[in-house]
């Protein structure tokens, strides 16, 4: 025992002297430089540094809090050597960061003073299968008032969340399983049926909404006064006026469609007489039904009457665009009229790549990142839209290399290029405008005493959606978009 003590001890001291021959070698200086100092590098000041994070684990999706100092100006995040999926910088000492495809490793903050890393993350694989977007095949029937139940068929229906008829929200759904869905028509619109699920959204066009005129007052179905003149030959320009003509979505001669017509307000259209019939004078309205007025008498003659009207106060008016389905960078063509001062052209909301006015009734246009919804042309006068189109997603296009910043808050600067909300003052419908997301959103249409009035549920892919706001009492009103976690709130008058 006695030499097991003595052994320990011999260890001890040894130990002790290692230690301080190693201090004596290596002095820690205090003062000045001197020979005996390390060399080290300057470290700029302002410099990001990260201190901690949490949570120290995590899957695609998880936010991360970073915690350290100088993050003013920070343009991307990683972990492991992954670019996050986007950052949201809180403070010059917070950014909350998530995680995209990323690796165990490091978390790193970049800033163009340099970049900061901290060791200890871990990234778990999500074992979540790949989500299916929906797809709509066909629905039956293809037309109906409030109230029809309309079968729709397709896939990957399972948890969906909303149906729409022409971008107006359905009275209720039943999926029936993951490739039927049974809805229930609401105050919807002519125009696409549409699906939403976690996993996306997908549209048919070709429904058409039977409206029920027994339901609207009669001061706010349309009607027709007059027009002028009477008798015409095919492509005379006819003026009719009368009274809530703002939403005409047709017009007729004799049953015969109008060559092109311009809706100036909601008392006068200017209708172009097509290869009409003697008969009613027709106005067909997307909300309230329709006007007709007897009396017409149609000239038949084989010569033409040229258009002589001066273009520069009548808004554009699409009748068509081919083809229906593009991808980024395809070629569109936009058949219609009163082209010449365009000075826009969307495709679901987002701006064409470049177009072309090749004349007063075709424009050419090139896909950019579009979105399925509506094309529409822009003028200085006015704008006009037609919906059907269909955007097929590119596979084949790169992301950019850095992760993309987002940033909410009310600052209307800062998201006035993302969100838009037109035309404002509005009266009978209104259209919204917001970035695609990766979760579902929500709209709710708030009046003057803070009543909830309206409330819509965007999928994540949804970048448009119409809000009927007709039978509403005029006034002002708050449009509420939120994500969950963040709000915008952006001023409606309802005239």
């Amino acid at each position: 025992m006695r030499n097991v003590y003595l052994t320990l001890k011999r260890s001890v001291v040894f130990a002790l002297l290692l230690c301080c021959q190693f201090a004596m070698a290596h002095p820690i200086d205090r003062g000045p430089m001197t020979a005996n100092s390390f060399h080290t590098d300057t470290i700029p000041a302002d410099s990001p540094r990260v201190i901690s994070f949490t949570p120290t684990s995590g899957t695609k999706g998880t936010v991360v809090t970073i915690f350290g100092s100088h993050f003013t100006g920070a343009f991307a995040a990683r972990f492991g050597s992954v670019l996050a999926d986007s950052i949201i910088i809180y403070s010059d000492t917070v950014i909350k960061a998530i995680v995209g495809n990323g690796a165990t490793g490091s978390v790193s903050v970049i800033t163009p003073n340099g970049i900061s890393s901290k060791p200890g993350f871990t990234f778990i694989q999500d074992t979540v299968p790949v989500c299916d977007s929906p797809r709509i095949v066909s629905f039956s029937p293809t037309s109906g008032r409030k109230g029809t139940p309309v079968i729709i068929f397709g896939a990957h229906f399972t948890g969906a969340t909303a149906a729409r008829f022409g971008g107006v929200l359905a009275d209720s759904i039943i999926v029936l399983n993951d490739s039927t869905i049974r809805a229930i028509v609401g105050n919807g619109a002519t125009g696409s049926v549409s699906v939403t699920t976690p996993c996306g959204a997908a549209s048919k066009p070709g429904f058409t909404y039977i409206i029920d005129t027994a339901q609207i007052p009669d001061s706010a179905r349309p009607h027709i006064y007059s027009f002028s003149p009477t008798s015409a030959r095919q492509g005379t320009l006819v003026t009719i006026v009368g009274n809530n003509l703002r939403y005409a979505n047709a017009v007729l001669f004799g049953g015969v469609n109008a060559g092109s017509y311009s809706v100036y307000g909601d008392t006068v259209i200017k209708a172009r007489v097509g290869a009409g019939a003697s008969g009613n004078v027709v106005v067909n309205t997307i909300y309230s039904g329709l006007a007709f007025k007897n009396g017409f008498t149609y000239i038949p003659d084989s010569t033409s009457v040229p258009d002589t009207t001066v273009h520069d106060s009548i808004p554009p008016h699409i009748y068509r665009f081919n083809p229906t389905h593009a991808k980024r960078g395809d070629t569109v063509y936009i058949f219609g009229h009163y082209f010449l001062h365009a000075i826009a052209v969307n495709f679901g909301g987002i701006p064409a790549n470049r177009f072309t006015v090749l004349s007063d009734t075709l424009i050419r246009a090139v896909v950019d990142t579009g979105a399925t919804g509506a094309v529409s042309v822009i003028s200085s006068i006015g704008l006009s839209a037609k919906n059907g189109f269909i955007y097929i997603p590119d596979s084949t296009h790169t992301p950019d290399s850095l992760a993309r910043v987002v940033v909410y808050n009310s600052n209307a600067a800062i998201n006035s290029k993302l969100f838009a909300l037109y035309p404002n003052p509005a009266s009978g419908y209104v259209i919204w405008q917001q970035p695609a997301t990766d979760h579902i959103t929500q709209l709710q249409l708030i009046d003057i005493n803070g009543r909830i009035v309206k409330t819509l549920s965007l999928g994540k892919s949804m970048v448009q959606t119409t809000i009927p706001v007709s039978g509403l009492p005029t006034g002002m009103y708050k449009l509420v978009w939120s994500d969950g976690k963040n709000k915008l709130t952006k001023s409606l008058l309802i005239k």
